[in-house]
């Protein structure tokens, strides 16, 4: 995590729209003592937001605050600033995704990219390791097919270079074990998903098994032996929203992982961290927004 925060305050930092907070840790994981990785922009109870800044010690007149009764009128005044390229980020508060998304999606006023679909990936930060593992989809699509597993690949993969991972970036298409099954869909999609030509620097491969994706001890003791990405891989294709949420949530509350998460596919990228979040976790997706806003412009 320092790496990554590192990095971040080397780059400008970003005007970032935080949507609708309504607690401490939501206002706390936007404000840093140094050089700041995000300029925040709030939209919500205007009185609210200046009680938590008090409680943040920090001034509530060196932040724009525009006042929204509702969050839904705090989703549409952020997600209009982005559209007019006033915001170079947004961050979720205590609204649920299904409400912002909505906004995002909106034809008049949403910012959606053509042709593009939107997903989330989730980067895992863990204590005796230097890199994060990244796992797509665990927030936005339920059961993706073959195209929107090309998105979600694509997104994870230039997230993956703004965080300047070592090429080259390995990609595990999870499923079931390593065998192409009629049965399961996932094993289809994995199989056709590897062929694709995704650059020189990058690796997919599947269907795989999770334990084989991330341990080099199970990858020898089945004998995968022709595998670049068995044991190393960076990101982490899951079949379904089940999966992927399963995977992030087991790895935060059993393997200690620190989360962060972004939505990619939008005109602007967009922390997508849980309401349970604390401070740290959201500073940290704060720093990812920083990297890839900075890798896209």
């Amino acid at each position: 995590m320092h790496r990554i925060l590192t990095l971040a305050q080397s780059l400008p930092s970003i005007k970032t729209g935080i949507i609708y907070p309504t607690n401490l840790d939501a206002v706390k994981g936007t404000l840093f003592d140094n050089k700041r990785i995000i300029e925040p922009v709030f939209f919500g109870n205007s009185s609210l937001i200046k009680d938590l800044l008090i409680q943040a010690d920090a001034n509530p007149d060196d932040y724009p605050i525009t006042h929204a009764d509702t969050s839904i009128q705090a989703a549409k005044q952020a997600v209009m600033a982005a559209r007019n390229g006033e915001l170079l980020a947004l961050m979720k508060g205590n609204l649920h995704t299904d409400e912002l998304l909505k906004v995002v999606l909106d034809s008049e006023c949403g910012i959606r990219v053509p042709h593009q679909r939107i997903t989330h990936t989730c980067a895992m930060f863990f204590p005796e390791q230097t890199l994060p593992i990244l796992v797509s989809d665990a927030a936005v699509n339920v059961i993706p097919d073959f195209t929107v597993k090309k998105d979600m690949i694509r997104n994870s993969i230039n997230l993956a270079n703004a965080l300047q991972l070592p090429a080259p970036i390995k990609v595990a298409l999870l499923s079931a074990d390593e065998q192409v099954r009629v049965q399961v869909p996932s094993s289809i999609d994995a199989h056709h998903l590897q062929i694709i030509d995704w650059g020189n620097n990058v690796i997919v491969e599947g269907p795989m098994a999770l334990d084989i994706a991330v341990s080099k001890k199970a990858a020898e003791i089945k004998q995968i032996n022709n595998s670049q990405v068995a044991g190393n891989a960076n990101i982490l294709i899951a079949a379904n929203i089940e999966a992927a949420n399963a995977i992030v949530k087991t790895m935060e509350y059993f393997g200690k992982a620190v989360l962060s998460g972004l939505l990619m596919g939008a005109k602007v990228p967009i922390i997508l961290t849980s309401r349970a979040d604390g401070a740290t976790s959201r500073t940290i997706s704060c720093a990812l927004a920083c990297l890839y806003a900075n890798s896209i412009k």
